[in-house]
């Protein structure tokens, strides 16, 4: 962008001389007294520049010294608005991010109760296991023993 303006601001001031090589005539008569006297030192083949020429340059450029620094400051207003509207972005992703980031703890954690429970009634369950073999043990045994008892009575009678 900055390229563009110091491009704009040469092309600026070579019209602006360009202009100025060049007088407009009415009726083929010079506008004012002192371009009559540059039209004249012209013609002597005196190529005197113009007494008017370097003021008229200096107004050019202390008009286009602040529309440029306008431009740059405008540029750079675009600027820190985006980067302003980058950094809001950014802050709401974040703030997003934190609420979902509870929330998955809030699930992990309800997780972790939930399979230490399951542990708890696996546990729970193997303790009942072991009591049913241990009884189901004891109770062949017992049948064993009723079986033996019912046999000797059956040889007895």
């Amino acid at each position: 962008m900055r390229v563009w303006l110091i491009v704009a601001f040469i092309a600026l001031i070579s019209s602006a001389g360009a202009q100025e090589t060049q007088q407009p005539a009415t009726n083929g008569q010079p506008e004012a007294a002192s371009d009559q006297s540059t039209a004249a030192a012209a013609r002597d083949g005196n190529p005197a520049p113009e007494p008017g020429y370097a003021e008229r340059f200096l107004t050019a450029v202390e008009r286009i010294e602040p529309a440029i620094r306008e431009l740059i400051a405008e540029e750079d207003k675009v600027t820190a608005d985006a980067e302003r509207e980058r950094d809001d972005a950014d802050l709401r992703a974040q703030q997003s991010m934190a609420v979902w980031a509870f929330w998955m703890f809030v699930a992990s954690a309800l997780s972790v109760v939930l399979t230490g429970v399951g542990v708890v009634l696996i546990w729970r369950t193997l303790l009942h296991t072991r009591d049913a073999a241990i009884h189901a043990g004891a109770a062949v045994l017992e049948a064993k023993n009723a079986t033996k008892a019912a046999q000797d009575a059956v040889d007895v009678t």
